[in-house]
């Protein structure tokens, strides 16, 4: 009897978890030809000096939770800073973007400017 009531609990247990869905994670897509982003420093406008790094690492999360292959912020800080002589995004509209590219190793850059931050 005992042994008919486990068999039963273990089938409905079974039947159970089969019907439970899978979680998909999301792909990225082969086509497309950017392979590598780097997430290039801030012009900032604030008057928070630590907001760029913080809109930096939040950017770089964003785009991994979409499957994209960033570049680490310390990895670009490096290349920028040792072969370009750029430490600041202000700096930044003086390179050439394809040369940086090129450069960096990456297909995609990702820059732009902090008006406000909060």
């Amino acid at each position: 009897m005992r042994l008919s009531k486990f068999l039963v609990l273990f089938t409905m247990l079974a039947l159970i978890a089969g019907c439970a869905m899978p979680t998909l994670k999301p792909s990225g897509d082969p086509g497309n030809p950017i392979k590598r982003i780097a997430v290039l420093p801030l012009v900032n406008n604030t008057n928070d000096i630590d907001a760029p790094e913080m809109v930096r690492e939040r950017l770089v999360a964003a785009l991994q939770a979409r499957m994209y292959n960033v570049q680490s912020l310390e990895e670009t800080n490096l290349i920028l800073r040792d072969q370009m002589g750029i430490t600041l995004g202000g700096q930044l509209e003086m390179a050439d973007n394809r040369e940086m590219a090129e450069i960096l190793g990456v297909e995609g850059l990702f820059f732009g400017d902090l008006m406000d931050f909060h």
